[in-house]
Parts: structure tokens; sequence; C-alpha cells
């Protein structure tokens, strides 16, 4: 088993130090392990393509750009970016940040005075400065009650949810957002973070997901008077330290006028520019991973049934939270963690990704077939 990337790493207490970003292996005491977690679900951080034209990137604009999006000397290559992402998503603004976080908590300002009503499962992202609160036992009590609930709410209404649950793989209804009532003045805030970039709720974008998410999707659905925000972290499979807003013009706008994005550090340039200019690498990485997916059900097919998940989604989750200590001691490292709070149980999935060979998937398996 060999790595171009391979990271030092130290393991402790079921935790995993890494002294570089892990590839499809990790190193521990010289012992490589198969890496099947994390987030970046196409491996771009990896990915040669994408690295080269990051170099050209930090050749032409530097390592970070230290000023306010105000400043009065701007930088093309955001209105570039944005106006790409706007048009693929099909949305009439887009916006990018720093961070995913600092996306949803620009909105959530912005919104502030408005009642805001959580879906379970909801990211801190969109979480308000006070503990996070909702009235729902689970996401079926959500679909069931959320239109109800909206009725008896006098003024302005938020309604925040995921577009697609990342931990326990399951698939998000959307058909509540028919049944809002049309008296109401209501945002809907969807966190899209673990779909953007690799699964998309309609036809692709001329045949590519690259940048793409659930905007026109979510658009097409939800009802004209009802205000549609959807922010998405862009460092899971894009590979992007930053996050992004879609939206309509007039709310992208408030956005941008708020003093909080004013005063808040830009996503670093070069990355903005490698992103529109690796469009292929994207495309290629995305192909590479439904295969991995295919094969992984492939492989495993008669034990699926010990596993929650989306049949072109790359996480594969399980109640067998065992299976973690099992694997690691087949030299293989999957996801086990609390989550989100270090009192809650574990969430263990096998997260499959881009980078991992047929031979990696193999292994997986064989040794899943000895651990059951």
């Amino acid at each position: 088993m060999s790595d171009l990337y391979p990271s030092e790493e130290r393991l402790s207490n079921n935790k995993t130090f890494t002294s570089s970003l892990p590839g499809r292996i990790i190193l521990s005491d010289h012992h490589e392990y198969l890496y099947f977690s994390g987030t970046s679900y196409l491996g771009i951080g990896r990915q040669p393509g994408f690295q080269t034209i990051l170099l050209e990137g930090f050749d032409k604009y530097g390592t970070i750009y230290s000023a306010s999006r105000h400043n009065n000397v701007q930088l093309s290559i955001y209105d570039e970016a944005e106006d790409y992402l706007a048009s693929v998503n099909q949305a009439e603004g887009a916006v990018t940040v720093s961070s995913g976080l600092l996306a949803g908590q620009l909105v959530m300002s912005m919104l502030e005075g408005s009642k805001v009503i959580y879906a379970p499962g909801v990211h801190p992202a969109l979480w308000e400065l006070a503990a996070i609160h909702n009235d729902f036992i689970d996401s079926v009590d959500f679909r069931n009650r959320i239109a109800e609930h909206i009725v008896g709410i006098p003024d302005r209404a938020t309604i925040c949810a995921n577009t697609i649950d990342p931990l326990k793989c399951q698939l998000v209804a959307f058909d509540w957002v028919k049944e809002l009532p049309d008296n109401h003045d209501i945002t809907l805030v969807f966190d899209d973070s673990h779909a953007f970039g690799i699964k998309s709720y309609d036809n692709p974008y001329f045949g590519s997901y690259h940048g793409r998410g659930s905007y026109s999707f979510l658009r097409s659905l939800i009802p004209a008077h009802i205000k549609l925000i959807v922010i998405s972290s862009m460092a899971k499979a894009s590979g992007i330290p930053g996050g992004i807003i879609f939206s309509d013009n007039t709310t992208i706008q408030a956005i941008k006028s708020m003093p909080l994005f004013a005063g808040a550090t830009p996503i670093v340039p070069a990355y903005l520019y490698a992103f529109i200019h690796t469009k292929s690498v994207y495309d290629q990485t995305h192909q590479e991973l439904m295969h991995n997916i295919k094969l992984f059900m492939e492989y495993n097919s008669d034990i699926l049934n010990q596993f929650r998940y989306i049949g072109d989604y790359p996480v594969f989750y399980t109640t067998r939270n065992e299976l973690y200590s099992k694997l690691m001691d087949q030299k293989i490292l999957i996801s086990s963690f609390a989550y989100p709070d270090p009192e809650a149980p574990p969430i263990t999935r096998i997260v499959v990704s881009a980078l991992h060979t047929e031979d990696d998937i193999q292994s997986l398996s064989e040794c899943l077939k000895r651990c059951t």
C-alpha cells in the first residue's frame, strides 16, 4: 500500500493527530492505515491538476488578500467566481465569504428579529448566539407539524434546514415547503454544505457538478412569495477554504452591505482562481467518486443492510460503533466521533472518496466481511 502524500499520525484516546493532510492513507508509528473518513469527498487537496493551478493563483494573487471586500481596490476574481456560481445554480446572486460558518452567521444576523425555527440536525453555522432550540422530535415530526407551527407566528418566520443528512445518511424530504401558508413573511434557509459539488436533486448543469448545489431545485419547489437562501461550505467536495451564499439580488446586496461582511477577510483569491480554472479536474474526480461508490456497494452487496446510505452519496452510516476499533486492528481508519458535542453518542460512518483505488475498496470490503 502506498501514497504519494502520506501523513505522520499519532493515535491517542480514539483521536488521530495528523501533521499533514490525509490522502487515501495515513501513517502512524510507521504503519499505513487506509483512510475512509473526512469530508474531502473529491480529494481536491490531493489532486495534482488542482495543485498546479493553485500555484498559478498564488503567483498571481499572493498567499492572502488582507483587505475588506469594501476596499477601494477590488480584485475582479471575486465577481468572476460569484457570477459563475450564480449562473451555474440559476440564482440571481451569490457571494463568497471566508467560511461556511461565516456564511451562516451573516445570514442569521441579517434575519435578526425573525422567529427562527430549526429542523432537527441543523449545523451550528445557522445557530443563533443563544443555545439552539427546536420543537420537533425528529425529521418526520418536523415534516408533519411545520406548517401548523408557522400559523401561530404573528410576524416574520425563518426556517433553517439541511438539504441532506450527512451523518446518518438520510434523504431530506422537501414536500413540506409546498404546504407553508401564503399569508406569512417566511424565509427558508438551507445548508447545502454536504451536497454541494457532488449531489444534485435535478439534472446536472451541462453534465457537470462543478460548483453546483441544490439552489435551483429548491427554488423550483418553493412558492414565489417565500424567500430562499442557500448557504454552503466550499471546503467539503470543492476543497476551497470558504463559504457561499445564494439568494435573490436584494438579499445578496443586503449581505454585502453588512459591517460583518465588510470587516471579514475574504476567501484567499488564489483558491477561487484555481476553482474556476479546474472544471475538468472536478468533473473527472466526480466521475471517479461515483465509480468508487458503485464499487463499494457491489463489493458489499451482501452486508449493505448493516448500513444506511444514499445511492449516489459517498457516506455509509452504521449503528455498529464497534466497527471502528475492529477496522483499526485491520489498519483501516473510518469516521467515528461524538457529535455535535463531546457528550453525544458516536456517529460511525465509512466515507469513500475519489482518491481511493479499487484495491483500497476491495481491502476494506474484505475486512468488513471478517468483522461481521
